[in-house]
């Protein structure tokens, strides 16, 4: 057997393991239940695969993103490692051969959504697989203390009643003391077992500013400092108009989002990583999974709802140990907004019956009928023909979702997936029989590796383009060579679908645990209440993080604006301020006064304009004539 450092070194092309990564290894290679807590970027993904690549038999995988798992498998089989996404978007044959190649030792790792647990189908065969460990990612949503609780990853000890000897090995990045204890209870771990690394990150200044004006604010930034750099933002929309701005103001700037195709998304993170282009303006889609250490500077434009998911994001700066910002840019109306949304988070058990009868009655179901039927639904044409609001009824799908009775997925998050079946001399037989099918077979088999071993994900403009062929013409013939078993195809589904779970229930039948659901929606406006506090701080904001997470320090960061604007109060502010001008002025001729507020810290805007006039006066500063600007005397 290899040992843990030349498994590293084979696949991964690493000398050595990061902190703490070596002793969670060990803890899996001995089968104990471990819960591991490493920072973003902390490298969790190597504590469950290199074990895995060790031990007999296969790895299940359970996360809560599809986006995430498929990059995951994507990345796998690039180096050679057989491993495969168990998602909605498989038809039930595909299942079938998949759980297949699971169960017959052809796969080393199979991923898996935490809905998918309780399907009849893979429990059978998950009982008769040769399972090494399960491992579980994004482990906090398993806690009803959690951030992103989801209450099917309560199903995973099921996994655990079906082959009682298996160990779990649960990873997360950020968790509160109640929130281990919780997700160790609810994995039903023999014994405590915590591997836990410190949240503090002395590299990155955590700044939160008020502003006036965040676009403009967030141009100043990214001008004034060097580097790579993400800007997050909540909605597509912003997403694009942000990108725009920037890109207008002379940024080299690209943006992602879920909406974008699979071969856009890989486009635009590939000019990201490779520094084509400088700044990345995203929504949260963006960032699980993205292994690129030198980002130094991420800018919220939005507030999260919680201290975790800040947390998180912001954690994507100076993972290469130098330094960095992570910096928050609020309005009022911002706070405002933020307290309607989490009042709506979780809609009332009347909203919730609601939006679950007119899902049926739009549908046409009877009730009892329209179990594991999957239906085309557009949201927005949803809302509109029952007039309910599209954010309260996304929140409401998501709840029914989470309780197992409906199944929502994103079509344009999918691309097209093929696998070839048909053993090599009856595939041979269907490409002399047509040109077209010759074409399309010979491009499939040069450009993808593994074809005839699992779902691989194909673009038909691109098939198209190289063949000379039509996206129509190759379309057909796919569609074709699946009604005779010859290949799996499935099509990339435009819009968005609907399953049900479970047969359409009387509204007043629902599983829904509503006593869970209103522990829930206190839980949430007690983190943002957290979170509102660390805002409003006048103290170190780094050290307000670890208290939230159980953790404490003896002394502030120094770095933090917070810091900084405490530090400058104990000492002559004029003597700073003329400091601070020397330095911007020998660098050059004309400073915007925001600019210049952002560097020094954040100070009140009034008391530094007044000191700057002061300043004017003796002819050390001067305005220009719309006094937005300071210029050399």
């Amino acid at each position: 057997m290899n040992t843990t450092h030349e498994i590293l070194k084979s696949f991964w092309g690493h000398d050595s393991f990061r902190v703490n990564q070596e002793e969670i290894i060990n803890q899996v290679l001995q089968q104990k239940d471990v819960l591991a807590l490493l920072a973003t970027g902390g490298g969790k993904s190597i504590c469950y695969q290199v074990p895995a690549l060790m031990m007999d038999g296969i790895c299940v995988v359970v996360s809560p993103l599809i986006a995430l798992m498929e990059d995951q498998v994507n990345h796998l089989n690039q180096r050679g490692i057989q491993a495969a996404v168990l998602s909605s978007a498989l038809s039930k044959r595909e299942v079938d051969i998949l759980l297949d190649n699971a169960r017959f030792g052809k796969l080393k790792f199979l991923y898996i959504s935490p809905e998918r647990i309780q399907n009849r189908l893979f429990q059978e065969r998950f009982k008769r697989m040769n399972v090494s460990f399960i491992a579980i990612d994004e482990a906090h949503c398993i806690s009803e203390w959690g951030h992103d609780f989801r209450p099917s990853y309560r199903q995973i000890k099921t996994l655990r009643e079906l082959q009682p000897k298996i160990s779990v090995a649960a990873f997360t990045a950020t968790a509160t003391t109640e929130t281990i204890s919780d997700i160790q209870e609810q994995l039903g771990f023999s014994t405590p077992n915590v591997m836990n690394s410190t949240f503090y990150r002395p590299n990155i200044a955590y700044n939160i500013r008020k502003s006036e004006n965040k676009l403009s604010d967030i141009i100043n930034h990214i001008q004034l400092h060097e580097g790579t750099g993400i800007v997050y933002c909540r909605t597509r929309k912003e997403v694009k108009q942000i990108a725009q701005y920037l890109q207008e103001s002379g940024i080299r700037t690209t943006f992602y989002h879920g909406g974008l195709t699979h071969s856009e998304r890989a486009a635009k993170q590939h000019a990201w990583s490779t520094g084509k282009e400088r700044v990345m303006v995203c929504t949260n889609a963006f960032g699980m999974g993205i292994d690129k250490s030198d980002v130094r500077f991420v800018l919220h434009f939005n507030i999260p709802e919680t201290i975790e998911s800040y947390y998180q994001e912001a954690g994507r700066a100076g993972r290469d140990g130098n330094s960095a910002f992570a910096t928050l840019f609020y309005e009022n109306e911002d706070i405002t907004e933020l307290d309607i949304q989490i009042d709506k988070k979780i809609p009332n058990a009347d909203f919730l019956k609601l939006i679950y009868r007119n899902i049926g009655n739009h549908l046409q179901l009877a009730y009892g009928s329209g179990d594991e039927e999957v239906f085309d639904f557009n949201l927005l044409a949803f809302c509109d023909k029952y007039e309910t609001e599209l954010i309260e009824t996304y929140n409401a799908l998501q709840i029914l979702q989470s309780s197992n009775l409906i199944l929502l997925s994103d079509g344009f998050n999918e691309t097209s997936k093929i696998q070839i079946t048909a053993d090599k001399s009856t595939l041979y037989n269907e490409q002399v029989r047509s040109k077209e099918v010759n074409a399309i077979v010979q491009f499939l088999l040069r450009t993808q590796m593994g074809i005839f071993e699992r779902m691989v994900a194909i673009e038909e403009a691109k098939i198209a383009k190289h063949t000379g062929l039509s996206k129509k013409i190759i379309k057909n013939v796919l569609r074709s060579l699946d009604q005779k078993e010859i290949l799996i195809y499935s099509e990339k589904k435009n819009g968005q679908s609907l399953q049900y779970l479970t047969p359409r229930l009387q509204e007043n039948n629902l599983s829904i645990d509503w006593k869970l659901l209103n522990s829930r929606r206190k839980q949430i406006k007690t983190k943002w209440e957290h979170f509102k506090d660390v805002i409003f701080t006048k103290n170190c904001i780094q050290n307000a993080y670890l208290s939230y997470f159980g953790e404490h320090k003896d002394s502030d960061c120094g770095i933090c604006n917070n810091c900084k604007k405490n530090s400058n109060q104990s000492i002559d502010l004029k003597s700073v301020i003329k400091h601070e001008l020397n330095q911007s002025f020998s660098k050059k001729d004309r400073i915007s006064i925001n600019e210049f507020l952002i560097q020094i810290g954040n100070l009140d805007k009034r008391v530094v304009t007044d000191i700057l006039r002061n300043l004017q006066e003796v002819n050390l500063v001067h305005f220009d004539d719309s006094g937005q600007y300071l210029i050399r005397p």
